[in-house]
């Protein structure tokens, strides 16, 4: 009868010990992933990841758009800005640059991988060293005047 109760106590505690490092591991990948979406005055990003890993800096898988009206033009750049100790880091950056102008209603951030940032102690910064996060978008309006889009996302 002791040897049964023994049985059952071990696994009991091994079942609870396997909970707790589950719900460890979803914490600590929940602190290391975000999901950015925002707007600005024009455009609307949405679905944004910003993920640090082990031994890099994943970003994107987002979609940018345009919300006013048809956008056709022949410049458009989206920035990735993050403040970090006080300084701005550009963390990823996309340029699409045409002969001609182009439809950019809706546009696909893509990945980027980058090696992580480091902080003024140079050490590799997690999430919580981020203070803000912004996005900006610049395009070439249909007058050829250089237009700006800055929306916060942290």
């Amino acid at each position: 009868m002791k040897l049964k109760i023994t049985i059952l106590l071990t696994l009991i505690t091994v079942v609870f010990l396997n909970a707790c490092v589950a719900n460890e591991d979803e914490t600590k990948q929940k602190e290391n992933r975000i999901n950015l979406n925002s707007e600005g005055e024009f455009w609307t990003l949405s679905g944004y990841n910003l993920e640090i890993t082990e031994d890099s800096l994943v970003m994107g898988d987002g979609e940018l758009t345009y919300l006013t009206r048809d956008l056709e033009t022949d410049y458009l750049s989206f920035k990735l800005i993050g403040i970090i100790d006080n300084e701005k880091v550009i963390l990823h950056e996309i340029k699409i640059i045409c002969t001609t102008g182009q439809n950019f209603n809706t546009i696909n951030t893509g990945t980027a991988k980058a090696e992580i940032p480091k902080n003024k102690n140079n050490k590799v910064i997690t999430l919580k060293d981020i203070d803000e996060l912004h996005g900006l978008v610049e395009w070439n309006s249909a007058d050829n005047q250089r237009l700006e889009d800055k929306f916060v996302l942290k």
